[in-house]
């Protein structure tokens, strides 16, 4: 049912975290930049499909790429640095359990809230993004 995409590029020390807090989903695909470190492998531990591309300064291609290899009728981007908050994990694993009910009635898919922090700690920012759609699988 839910396919989670992260694109990738020397994210070794992170993505173990990311990826374990979606243990949930269905499937899960790394597309990778190249890296040089131990990114690729990482993913692989968590039986996450990885695939390797530069991206050429085009993270929209690389998006896009991504959103081809998913399989499953629903996709959640997310940074090789992003976790789900335990809300919002929650609210994702109820609408799973009740067969994706409240996400059918969404036409374009829910936004998560982030909060954005520069090393300074100074300046916060808080915005949301569309994260979570209906793909165009069956």
């Amino acid at each position: 049912m839910i396919t989670a995409c992260i694109i990738t590029k020397n994210a070794q020390e992170t993505l173990s975290n990311t990826l374990h807090n979606l243990s949930f989903v269905d499937e899960m695909v790394v597309v990778d930049d190249y890296s040089e470190d131990n990114t690729r492998e990482v993913a692989k531990t968590f039986h996450a499909r990885v695939y390797k591309r530069h991206l050429n300064a085009d993270f929209a291609g690389q998006r896009n790429y991504a959103l081809s290899k998913a399989k499953q009728g629903w996709v959640l981007f997310l940074d090789a640095d992003e976790t789900l908050s335990l809300p919002l994990l929650d609210e994702i694993k109820q609408a799973i359990s009740n067969s994706l009910a409240r996400f059918m009635r969404l036409p374009k898919g829910f936004s998560l809230s982030f909060k954005s922090i520069d090393s300074t700690n100074e300046n916060r920012k808080h915005f949301k993004l569309m994260r979570h759609f209906k793909g165009n699988k069956k």
